[in-house]
């Protein structure tokens, strides 16, 4: 047994290579340090590694070989604690010049359209100042006011820009998703609104040739979508299932194919690519009757798989699936097939060696985890039950396949997405083949595209298809208990769940006591932490104050207890309370949010017993008192005495005078809501200083948030 698994380890020598430089990439993510110290360390490590392979009767003695491999794989963690932090802290547009006037930048993808803007990604080459132009090297990223002009806009054009850039804020609201961090993994630290008048095109066609000539041909297919007469729904799930383009997904048709659990087939990964390898190695299949006809073989394929990541914008999972079969068929064309833990393997490690921030990208970890997950499992599932019908053994090796991928990545799916597809296995029996139709007509149709017959009759089975493929995913969305929303895991849930995994598999192969014991045992760990979180969650009351632009959203969180109370309707709300507080209803084990009126006076009655109570702008949660100021409450008669209350929010866009404030109450602390007027918020600072009172002012700091028992 163990000289097998020795020999299974020999054959997949890039395992042995990631593990080590993978691990020093995840560690080197969460350490603080300067570059120079791994640095150095890992310089000593290779000049003691060359003492040690010149003194060949050391390195080569069969009772020191451990001491050999311990430095190796010590070596290969420094590396890639060293490589993460070298091109972490590279030069790039992380500040802008204050002193500059524009900045010039190349598009270097296509433009998204927005509702109200024009959303491009730019390559800042330099800082226009007034007697001088310096260099630039960076990202940015740029939204342009929407009218016919930046509708026009193409990858490729050189842009001057008003220097309106600013770095991007970090998230103001607790447990809001992180669009600043998500951004400086793809290196772009700043942004900037411009309007009409702020910015111009210089020059044409500038860039890189080859990612030019890719977008080109990419922004000319995505127009043969509706010069074809694809409707709205069926040309955006085409050009995102076919050319990864995303920009014109909505997002209510996102919510369907993410809940149904066939978001997947929307991010173009190595279901797209292999479908391509397929179709064309078996059209190039002639090409082995003439002499040398495998390497020409294999030189199309590569060429093609390649070209069709630059196609489809060079995506993470594109990128693994194009690395995974490069090394297939350049192993097939010298009669060496490689080993498919070592292929993955070696993919990863080539990726992160050109671009270590690949780690962070939720496509790169899912994809592989996914292929993992496939390679795996799903020969020992599929072992399980002997079908004789051929059509029913196809659905089997399908869903055996999909079984493979969640186990592989769920754990991830559930803390990153907080919700669990139910029907994954209905879907993805529909999903699959629906996708390989859609992929291989849209494909004919490019071909085809000059001959309008031909082009007609793949057009018709790509909108026909792609029809049927929304219509399935929405149908099995309203199907009751669809999906499970609301599941909140921390990070330590991720290795336990992913170790439960691992210790119930090695009981069902091996049928020994002790992983089943060892397994029962982590799982009491992993529900016994869940239930001591959500404990805990139902022993606190929480008083939030959102930013949330111009309006006011306060939140008051007890138990399963949600409430918001705003001068908003709540269909003006609901997608800005989505990506606002979603995230941290679902981290407080919070029911779903009802809306109060914020003018009658009434209460509300809570399942604990204690009452919501409105009366004349004063509200009391939980035994906390809120006051909710405006022009007509201050225009009242105040009482001889101000009243105590523990919050005084302002709201209204009409200045109040704190004096006259502080003639009707005496506050714990004021809240300034970002709804008011910038012009008043420099007063406020001042006067609420003055008088000494202690203020919060969302604007400059973010939410308010108090958490009380």
């Amino acid at each position: 047994m163990l000289e097998s698994v020795n020999e299974e380890i020999k054959r997949v020598p890039f395992v042995r290579i990631l593990i080590p430089f993978l691990a020093g990439v995840a560690i080197a993510t969460v350490l603080d340090t300067h570059v120079c110290f791994p640095l150095i360390f890992t310089f000593l490590l290779w000049l003691l590694l060359f003492f040690f392979w010149k003194r060949r009767k050391i390195s080569f003695k069969y009772t020191l070989r451990w001491v050999f491999g311990t430095m190796v794989y010590v070596f290969l963690f420094f590396s890639g604690f060293s490589h993460y932090k070298i091109f972490r802290e590279a030069p790039g547009f992380r500040t802008p010049n204050e002193e500059a006037i524009a900045m010039v930048g190349d598009v270097y993808q296509i433009p998204e359209e927005r509702e109200k803007t024009v959303r491009i990604f730019v390559n800042v080459k330099s800082s226009v100042l007034p007697d001088t132009v310096l260099s630039e090297r960076g990202k940015a990223l740029v939204y342009l006011e929407k009218d016919s002009l930046s509708l026009s806009v193409r990858m490729g054009d050189r842009l001057l820009l008003d220097n309106r850039f600013r770095q991007v804020p970090p998230p103001t609201n607790p447990n809001q998703f992180n669009y600043r961090k998500y951004l400086e993994n793809q290196r772009i630290y700043c942004q900037a609104y411009l309007r009409s008048n702020d910015w111009r095109v210089l020059e044409k066609d500038k860039g890189h040739f080859l990612l030019l000539f890719a977008g080109r041909v990419r922004e000319h297919l995505l127009t043969l979508f509706e010069k074809h007469g694809l409707k709205e729904e069926e040309n955006a799930v085409a050009s995102a299932l076919i050319l990864g383009f995303r920009g014109d997904l909505d997002q209510e048709l996102r919510g369907s194919y993410s809940a149904s659990g066939a978001m997947h087939v929307l991010a173009v990964s190595g279901l797209h690519v292999g479908i391509i390898y397929l179709i064309l190695h078996f059209s190039l299949g002639f090409l082995k009757r003439f002499p040398q006809g495998d390497i020409l073989r294999a030189f199309l394929l590569l060429l093609s798989v390649w070209f069709y990541a630059l196609l489809t914008g060079l995506s993470p999972s594109v990128m693994r699936a194009s690395t995974m079969f490069s090394f297939l068929i350049i192993g097939s064309a010298l009669n060496r097939p490689p080993h498919v833990y070592n292929t993955l393997a070696a993919s990863a490690f080539f990726l992160i060696l050109t671009n270590p921030l690949i780690i962070h990208a939720v496509g790169f970890q899912l994809s592989y985890l996914a292929v993992a997950g496939i390679v795996f499992f799903q020969p020992k599932i599929y072992r399980l039950i002997y079908i004789r019908n051929k059509l029913l053994d196809k659905v089997w090796a399908l869903t055996c396949v999909s079984l493979g991928a969640q186990l592989g990545t769920f754990p991830l799916t559930l803390y990153y997405f907080q919700q669990f597809p139910n029907y994954f296995l209905l879907t993805n029996l529909f999903v699959i083949p629906l996708a390989a139709v859609i992929l291989l007509s849209g494909i004919l149709l490019f071909f085809f595209s000059f001959w309008h017959p031909l082009a007609w009759f793949f057009s018709t089975i790509l909108s026909w298809s792609v029809w049927f493929l929304n219509m399935v995913v929405k149908t099995i969305e309203w199907l009751p208990f669809s999906h499970t929303q609301g599941i909140c895991l921390h990070g330590l849930h991720i290795p336990l769940l992913y170790l439960l995994i691992a210790l119930f598999t090695a009981f069902l192969l091996l049928r020994r006591p002790v992983w089943m014991i060892s397994g029962l045992t982590f799982f009491f760990l992993f529900t016994a932490s869940f239930a001591w979180l959500k404990l805990e969650a139902s022993r606190q009351s929480q008083l939030i104050v959102y930013d949330s632009g111009n309006f006011l959203i306060l939140n008051y969180l007890a138990g399963k207890t949600n409430l918001i109370l705003t001068n908003a309707e709540p269909t003006e709300m609901e997608n800005q309370l989505d990506y606002i507080a979603r995230a941290h209803w679902t981290r407080s084990f919070s029911g779903k949010p009802m809306f109060l009126n914020m003018n009658p006076e009434k209460s509300i009655d809570l399942p604990d017993g204690k009452g919501i109570l409105n009366q004349q702008h004063f509200w009391s949660f939980g035994g906390k008192t809120v006051l909710l100021p405006d022009a007509a409450f201050m225009n009242s008669v105040p009482p001889d005495i101000p009243r105590s209350v523990d919050y005084v929010v302002i709201y209204a866009r009409s200045y109040i005078p704190p004096e006259q404030l502080l003639s009707f109450v005496r506050p714990g602390k004021v809240v300034l809501a970002p709804s008011i007027p910038a012009w008043f918020m420099k007063r406020y600072h001042e006067d609420f200083s003055e008088v000494g009172v202690d203020y919060h002012s969302i604007y400059s700091s973010g939410a308010f948030r108090e958490v009380f028992r």
